[in-house]
Order: structure tokens, then sequence, then C-alpha cells
């Protein structure tokens, strides 16, 4: 909650299948690689491409990196 993806509007369950245009779905890419294109320097932006449940098509997204808050 309150964490950069959700102030653009992306919502839990959505799944985040490209990373600044390279697709991440449907390729053998290992979770660290997957990181690595998310995970970037605080106020860089990253252009996902999500989809979501009763939504044809795909919605994209630009995301500011910034810290994710982690609630214990």
């Amino acid at each position: 909650a309150n964490g950069p993806s959700e102030k653009v509007g992306i919502m839990a369950g959505d799944r985040i299948v490209s990373v600044n245009d390279s697709s991440i779905a449907g390729v053998k890419m290992a979770r660290e690689e997957i990181m690595r294109r998310l995970r970037g320097k605080k106020g860089s932006k990253v252009k996902l491409g999500v989809l979501r449940r009763n939504i044809s098509g795909m919605l994209f997204f630009t995301v500011i990196r910034d810290r994710i808050p982690v609630n214990t």
C-alpha cells in the first residue's frame, strides 16, 4: 500500500507483462533478471505493461521509482 505503483493506478492482482517495452511474461527469464529490470535509481522512470482481469488489452503505466513501504 502507498507504493509507487499504487500511486499511478496499478492494483493488486494486476500482472506485469512488460518492462520498458521488453516482454517479461511467457519468456524464460530468471526472477532475478525481472527484479533487476523493475528496480532502479530512486526518481527514475519505468514503463510497465499490465494485464488486468476483466479488461481487454494491455494497460500502460509510467512509474517513478521510489522506496516501497513494507508493513510488518
